[in-house]
């Protein structure tokens, strides 16, 4: 808290702004609490955020004004088109300015993503909340100043307009990850809060949750699911990461029933506990799986983790990753990754897409030694190829490692690309790909690599053998 109380900085009148036709004004919202959430696109910390303050927006209304502050870390975020993209994905429905001359970041003092400002409804900054936050204590604190504007009769009881954010696509919304069989096509249709499964041509076969978002068993779309994104298949299951519910899920893939295994919606926060029960884990937005030589590896982006599932034993255990966001090579015991949300099992180890410092890694097994094979930092990125230890990429969120080709094909996802690591000489090439938008999920299938074109709605089919790429029809009858 504050020595002495502090008139909140005013929003400049050039501000760029969505979800609003009328510009806001803090100096307009006397009477009512303003919560200034300052965030960006690529953080899970900020997308959690984004859902807590939906929750605090709808029930209080008639007595708290949402603005979010972006503020983007990436070139590619600054762009208006990406943030309305990411806007509608998330269903945001309060106002947002794009602070991509950090004006606002600079006027509030603020150090990290992310961070709510609450400002009183006098106008005086109350204090900053920084890094994942607490939404009951938010809440008790919006709660005590409007008993204070009750107090000295200033409360303001105008409802607050809230925009309404239209689906997007036709059949998929924002689609995340996918998993292809032979004959089947499994498809993360994050922005719909479902699994679709299709034939390989694109006909709709069924459907595991409906578009609202919740966390519900069931038939196949009597159950719910809130941003699905990372799958795997063993036997007769398909096991999802269910990231909005810091969940695994379970789809028997012969009776269509979906089962919750791990996770009960609510955040973690221990970062180290061992589960002899993973029915009674809490976990941290898991956005990955992959079945390596008999256990299931599951990336807990939440908390900048790689947790191993032991099958034999039924125990789930964190495996790699210290909790500290940052980019350390090392055993297992001192390794720190940052935001791991794309894995996949190769020869020597498995291989990571390490979203927040654009890199990837591969942990050697049986040794548990992590090295880095692409990326430098938290905020070395860009659009380079070349040698691996020049390249660069911009926030990559999947990769693929290819036996065949001996490559690793990656999503670099801010550049609109797919690359690839040639890993007999570690150098990194960009395929000629046209229309892509922010691909997110890629999955390799014999000859045939699945790219799932996520702004674009879309789902790609790319023959390796032939070179020919197809955008697949999502039917759905």
């Amino acid at each position: 808290m504050p020595a002495t109380r502090m008139k909140a900085p005013e929003i400049p009148k050039d501000a760029e702004w969505h979800n609003t036709d009328n510009p806001i004004r803090i100096t307009e919202q006397f009477g009512k609490v303003v919560l200034l959430e300052f965030w960006t696109t690529c953080h899970v910390s900020c997308i959690q955020l984004l859902s807590d303050s939906s929750y605090l927006e709808k029930k209080y209304r008639d007595g708290l004004t949402v603005i979010g502050i972006h503020s983007p870390k990436y070139p590619h975020e600054a762009e208006k088109l990406h943030l309305k993209n990411t806007i509608n994905r998330n269903q945001v429905t309060h106002p947002v300015v794009n602070d991509e001359s950090y004006q606002l970041f600079k006027k509030y003092s603020v150090k990290e993503w992310p961070t709510i400002i609450l400002i009183d409804p006098e106008g005086y900054i109350i204090g900053a909340l920084r890094g994942t936050s607490d939404r009951d204590q938010l809440e008790g604190l919006i709660q005590k100043q409007l008993q204070i504007a009750e107090q000295k009769n200033i409360r303001c009881i105008d409802k607050t307009p809230i925009a309404d954010q239209p689906l997007n696509g036709e059949v998929l919304s924002y689609p995340g990850r996918l998993y292809a069989t032979q004959n089947k096509l499994y498809i993360s249709d994050s922005g719909h809060n479902r699994i679709v499964e299709a034939n390989i041509d694109g006909k709709v076969t069924r459907t595991f949750g409906s578009y609202n978002p919740g966390l519900l068993d069931g038939h196949e779309s009597d159950s719910l699911f809130n941003n699905p994104q990372g799958m795997e298949k063993i036997d007769d299951f398909l096991f999802v990461a269910d990231a909005g519910n810091h969940a695994i899920r379970r789809i028997h893939l012969q009776t269509g029933e979906v089962h919750t295994i791990m996770g009960n919606g609510e955040r973690a926060k221990a970062l180290t506990q061992v589960y002899d029960d993973p029915s009674q884990a809490k976990l941290n937005c898991p956005w990955a799986l992959t079945n390596y030589k008999g256990d299931v590896y599951i990336s807990m982006a939440g908390t900048n983790q790689i947790w191993k599932w032991q099958l034999s034993m039924n125990k789930l255990m964190p495996y790699l990753g210290t909790g500290q966001e940052a980019l350390n090579d090392g055993p297992r015991q001192t390794a720190a990754f940052a935001q791991p949300t794309g894995m996949s099992g190769g020869e020597y180890g498995l291989y990571i897409s390490d979203s927040e410092t654009s890199s990837i890694r591969l942990i050697r097994m049986p040794d548990d030694n992590v090295s880095t094979l692409i990326g430098k930092g938290l905020f070395d990125f860009g659009d380079v190829d070349g040698p691996s230890y020049m390249a660069r990429l911009q926030h990559p969120l999947d990769l693929q490692y290819d036996h065949k080709r001996q490559v690793v094909w990656i999503c670099d996802t801010y550049n609109n690309k797919i690359k690839y690591l040639k890993l007999n000489n570690n150098e990194v090439f960009t395929l000629s790909l046209a229309d892509l938008d922010e691909p997110g999920g890629i999955f390799l299938q014999n000859d045939i690599l699945w790219i799932s074109n996520t702004n674009r709605h879309e789902i790609v089919k790319l023959d390796l053998t032939q070179g020919s790429k197809t955008i697949i029809p999502i039917v759905e009858y």
